[in-house]
């Protein structure tokens, strides 16, 4: 990560804990703009940082997905320890 990407994923920690916290509308959107500023250097400065991906992540709902061909395959069937 880049240090513009790292200060982003800053903000939007802290963003989500005042949106989990119910804090005042006006701090998140005073603390929005501040990201967009942030967001604009990022992106100046070659990042590649992404807000909705950062949601994802966090709320565990990024799928992962597999990119290539593949011509030959192996059922695997999971065994649980107890």
């Amino acid at each position: 990560m880049t240090f513009g990407e790292m200060t982003l994923l800053s903000v939007d920690i802290q963003i989500l804990s005042f949106e989990k916290s119910s804090l005042p509308q006006k701090l998140i959107n005073d603390s929005l703009v501040i990201r967009e500023g942030l967001l604009s250097k990022c992106m100046n400065d070659g990042g590649d940082y992404d807000r909705e991906r950062f949601r994802r992540d966090f709320n565990g709902e990024n799928q992962l997905e597999l990119v290539g061909t593949f011509t030959e395959y192996e059922v695997v069937t999971p065994k649980y320890i107890h």
